[in-house]
């Protein structure tokens, strides 16, 4: 018998090798295709950022904190 935190791990899938689905990938007419999957993820994360969002680190914040990458860039 599996008990219930056995049964929890054979559930949950990570996702986080998958690629990010963006906005635009449901727009009717949008052609998906590498290049432009990352320029509408990248153009929907350049949205984001603390002069917009006061619950948002800054680029400077999130790199002091250990983020690996550029901040708010796919």
């Amino acid at each position: 018998m599996v008990d219930d935190e056995e049964f929890y791990e054979l559930k949950t899938y990570d996702a986080g090798h998958e690629p990010p689905v963006y906005r635009a990938f449901f727009e009717p007419g949008f052609v998906h295709n590498d290049e432009n999957a990352k320029k509408a993820i990248n153009e929907s994360l350049g949205s984001l950022g603390p002069k917009k969002n006061p619950y948002l680190c800054t680029a400077e914040e999130m790199i002091a904190q250990g983020f690996e990458g550029t901040p708010y860039r796919y």
